[in-house]
């Protein structure tokens, strides 16, 4: 079991919350800025963790689904304000990437924006940061990544910056327990597309990375094992979807491929929709269209789990009812929009190279030939 990865300590056990006065005492914190999702914060657990806290700090509750910069900025201005020395983020992933954001921009006098095209930046994160992910699937906790959108374009852009890990991050059981059954399968969908692009993308194949190949079949075994029992309400197996969501997060620095950069265009079309649903739309085709580049990573993947992967997916999103993009794409005119969206996207990292056409032809498939029931 990982207790620590990179420069981030990790705690996962039922309850972890009332631990937290012993992690900022550990890191010093006197007054932290914690940021909070509104409906974390407004339940009994949390209420009752925190009134146990024995330092100041701020709540912040104003952050909303794919953050943008004037979010972030928002954000950060308030932790200057207060001079917070900690930074404690409660939440999904837009929560925890703020958070990041923050600890990390905390002495920096630029935008956030600067740091998408300038890479000369050196930073050193000056105020610790400790991540508390209540969902399942996006791996911000641990990842070195951070998604922001830009307000006047709506385009999401990822800065990577190893500064800007977590110190410490906990894994609380108890945020299991009010996951809907959307959340827990849209946030799997996630998970695997995570482990099984960092698996079969380009860089993964050419220079193999064996601790990193490791946590992305650990990873795959975990949500193949565990999701259905997880999704009729198993907190055990919902804590291993978590589990795995860690170590998809940590394969993920291996990169990913077509299935993310082109259900991002998905997103962006259909900005209401669930990341994790939008990738798990795409995530069978585009397994199916590398499948012959990918054959003795798939073995490899198949082996683990004992039971063929593209064909198990196909079966859970059936049996589950499944969105497809089908039910959002009901005219030519708006299929050829979103293909003209994915065109324009850079996807040298696939392992497999895919034409304008190819493209056309899946999106086809995916918007007008729906699966039998």
């Amino acid at each position: 079991m990982i207790q620590h990865y990179k420069q981030t300590d990790i705690v996962i056990q039922d309850k972890s919350l009332y631990q937290l006065q012993d992690i900022v005492d550990k890191y010093a914190i006197q007054k932290a800025l914690i940021l909070i999702s509104k409906t974390i914060q407004r339940s009994l657990y949390y209420q009752t963790a925190l009134s146990s806290l024995d330092i100041t700090y701020i709540e912040y509750n104003q952050i909303e689904k794919d953050p943008d910069d004037d979010m972030i900025m928002n954000a950060l201005y308030t932790a200057r304000k207060y001079q917070c020395d900690g930074v404690i983020a409660i939440g999904g992933g837009s929560v925890l990437d703020t958070g990041k954001a923050v600890s990390l921009m905390y002495d920096q006098k630029q935008h956030i924006l600067n740091f998408i095209h300038d890479k000369s930046y050196d930073i050193e994160k000056t105020i610790p940061l400790i991540c508390i992910p209540t969902t399942i699937g996006t791996g911000s906790e641990i990842s070195k990544n951070i998604v922001v959108k830009n307000h006047r374009t709506g385009r999401k852009h990822r800065i990577i910056e190893k500064a800007a890990r977590a110190d410490f991050m906990m894994i609380d059981c108890e945020f299991m327990k009010s996951l809907t059954v959307d959340m827990v399968l849209y946030g799997s969908m996630d998970i695997l597309a995570h482990a099984i692009e960092a698996y079969t993308n380009k860089k993964s194949m050419t220079m193999p990375d064996e601790f990193i190949d490791e946590c992305a079949l650990t990873s795959i075994q975990l949500v193949t094992k565990h999701l259905k029992p997880a999704l009729f309400g198993e907190l055990h197996d919902r804590m291993q979807l978590q589990l795995a969501s860690l170590y998809a997060g940590i394969a993920m620095e291996n990169d990913l491929h077509a299935n993310h950069i082109l259900a991002g265009c998905i997103h962006e079309m259909f900005p209401q929709l669930h990341h994790g649903m939008c990738v798990g739309m795409l995530l069978p085709y585009i397994m199916q269209y590398n499948a012959s580049t990918c054959k003795s990573r798939y073995d490899q993947i198949n082996d683990r789990i004992q039971m063929d992967c593209i064909n198990w997916i196909i079966q859970i999103q059936q049996q589950f009812h499944y969105p497809q993009l089908s039910d959002y794409i009901h005219t030519l005119e708006d299929a050829d929009r979103l293909i003209e969206m994915m065109i324009q996207k850079n996807i040298s990292i696939n392992p497999i190279s895919i034409s304008p056409q190819q493209i056309k032809q899946m999106i086809y498939q995916a918007c007008y030939i729906k699966r039998q029931e």
